[in-house]
């Protein structure tokens, strides 16, 4: 259950601290909706609280006035002992409101401690997606009404670096660009392989041949983008492991569109407007599929045994993936994207 303390002052909060500690494609998801917030009070004091090894993506985006490191690694005691730094920081912040999108025990803790007007948190137990868990702790404030906003930028330097690394991978700009992201973390999170390659020749055909695909993620996914380049006669761009988490999202934003499996470069793609598809097999689709009218997800939702959220299929065979076809999902992508 979300919990809230309603802001009750007649003008707006001067100064808001939003907390998402962890992981990426959570901390993505908070951002449609912390950039509606900023557009409607647009000379409010807008900090953000992240752990380190996210640190890196939200400080290049222009949304927030200052992004707080919370450091100690993946340890809460850690996190903790490193938070007792940071709090006399944070009163010079004269926080009025406290937005706790992790509702952990480090970031309940920062709530304790800081003293404001006004505060929500996110229920960590619904079975509701959390786009929407996000968008019901925000309106538990009270104040103007929220909703996805895909205008989210990054700075220049960000931009720029991300242009030149696609530039030095063999990118031309005239090219528009379709990124693959074959990057669920479990094989019941992937969509066979051998499809890939068969999907970047239909969309070829019936997009534009000089389409540019695009394969991003971590270093993980090398193997993967090796077979569908080798597959396509080396016609792929392959940055896994080359990217920061700010270039790729520049690079996602360049996009035409996204297939991707269930990860953070899928949410990248719907947070920022763009027509993504993604192929969720185990993932629980009332959690994780993306929203808007530029989305298509495919899910197990259907099924008895669908949204499982095993690692491994009890049957053998990830039926839930393997039964979407390559027609399926080429037909979703024309779809979203007008074609």
């Amino acid at each position: 259950m979300t919990t809230a303390q309603p802001w009750t002052l007649v003008r707006p909060p001067r100064a808001i601290l939003a907390l998402r500690l962890q992981s990426l494609g959570d901390i993505v998801i908070t951002l449609p909706y912390l950039q509606s917030l900023r557009n409607m009070y647009p000379d409010m004091v807008l900090d953000f609280a992240v752990r380190s090894e996210f640190f890196e993506l939200v400080a290049s985006l222009t949304l927030f006035n200052k992004v707080w490191e919370i450091r100690g690694g993946r340890s809460g005691k850690r996190q903790f002992i490193y938070l007792l730094f940071l709090i006399p920081q944070f009163w010079t912040r004269q926080y009025e409101v406290v937005i706790d999108l992790q509702n952990s025990k480090v970031s309940r803790w920062i709530l304790r401690l800081i003293g404001q007007k006004a505060w929500t948190s996110w229920d960590s137990r619904s079975h509701s997606l959390a786009a929407d868990r996000t968008l019901t702790a925000i309106q538990r404030l009270n104040l103007r009404t929220v909703d996805i906003s895909t205008t989210i930028s990054t700075v220049d330097k960000s931009r720029v670096s991300a242009i030149e690394l696609l530039k030095e991978a063999g990118w031309d700009k005239t090219h528009r660009i379709v990124v693959l992201n074959p990057a669920g973390a479990f094989p019941t999170r992937n969509w066979p392989l051998r499809y890939y390659p068969e999907l970047v020749r239909q969309l070829r055909t019936r997009i534009d041949p000089l389409v540019s695909f695009v394969i991003l993620g971590n270093s993980s996914l090398s193997k993967k983008a090796k077979v569908i380049s080798e597959a396509t006669d080396g016609d792929i761009i392959d940055l896994t492991g080359k990217t920061t988490q700010s270039q790729a999202f520049v690079i996602v934003s360049m996009a035409m569109l996204t297939v991707s499996e269930d990860s953070a470069i899928m949410h990248m793609s719907w947070v920022q407007g763009i027509p993504t598809v993604a192929i969720l097999g185990s993932t629980p689709s009332y959690w994780s599929a993306p929203k808007g009218s530029w989305t298509y997800c495919f899910n197990s939702s259907d099924m008895p045994c669908g949204n499982c959220y095993a690692e491994v299929c009890k049957w053998g065979d990830n039926r839930c993936l393997s039964r979407v076809s390559v027609e399926q999902v080429l037909n979703a992508a024309l779809m979203i994207i007008g074609k």
